[in-house]
């Protein structure tokens, strides 16, 4: 790539999770970038923050006015898709046999009758490792699951979502202000510096927890009356503070944030 003395690199991050995880790549993507169009990083000084609509676009397509068979989704991520030395994924046989068993003991902890009320949807991009369709193969007792196959899904369709990744389905979902639970190993998901003040909020709330079993064992608990819990006062705090710095709540459009910094003298 050659540039000019007055060529401008411009980046424009494309999924969730920015600003949050502690991803290399993220932190060269700012390193190089004259300029970075985000939604997930407001305190840096060469970025642009926007409003990320175009992510939700067919999540809303397919959205219903009422809950369907299902009152709950949990959606997975293909960590072989990533370098885990770079994107703090987990990546190596070992990890990738926990990480889809976490999926797992996540259900088996739930118990019986909520795990029936749970739709998974699998990565849309599988590599044929044979934990990624345990859905098929069962490798820990007792897990059982009902399945999507990704045709015309949308994560807005649920009374709770429950991701195990730092992805574009909780932004998504955060951007709707629908109620989510997030676990993650943090040995496998590093959090950026700058958001670890906000996890750990989010963790008091009992948005975000380190381990399946703590997930399931909250889940188990709120399944009544999700409302209650999604409308706390220190629920709605840290999540208003979420969508804000890593969802773009009060930004404006790409459109709108591209044509004023085009505009700029």
């Amino acid at each position: 790539l050659q540039e000019g003395p007055s060529t401008k690199r411009v980046t424009v991050t494309h999924g969730g999770g920015y600003g949050i995880s502690g991803m290399t790549e993220e932190l060269i993507d700012n390193a190089i970038s004259h300029t970075t169009f985000t939604f997930g990083w407001p305190t840096h000084t060469n970025t642009v923050h926007f409003h990320p609509s175009f992510l939700a676009a067919s999540h809303l397509r397919y959205r219903q006015k009422h809950t369907g068979l299902y009152r709950f989704a949990i959606i997975s991520i293909s960590p072989p898709l990533y370098c885990y030395k770079i994107c703090a994924l987990p990546i190596s046989p070992n990890q990738i046999q926990k990480y889809y068993d976490d999926q797992q003991q996540f259900l088996v902890d739930v118990g019986a009758s909520l795990s029936a009320e749970f739709v998974y949807r699998p990565s849309p991009i599988l590599y044929g490792h044979l934990h990624e369709r345990w859905y098929e193969v069962h490798t820990v007792a007792g897990a059982a699951v009902n399945t999507h196959t990704g045709k015309n899904f949308s994560c807005l369709n649920y009374d709770l979502m429950v991701v195990d990744h730092i992805g574009t389905s909780l932004t998504i979902r955060a951007m709707a202000n629908l109620p989510f639970v997030i676990y993650c190993r943090p040995e496998w998901w590093h959090i950026n510096p700058a958001a670890a003040a906000l996890v750990d909020q989010l963790k008091d709330a009992r948005v975000w927890h380190d381990s399946p079993e703590s997930a399931a064992s909250f889940v188990r608990e709120i399944s009544h009356d999700i409302r209650s819990w999604w409308t706390a006062n220190n629920t709605v705090s840290c999540i208003a503070e979420f969508r804000y710095r890593y969802s773009g709540s009060l930004s404006p459009s790409l459109t709108k944030a591209a044509a004023d910094f085009i505009l700029e003298p």
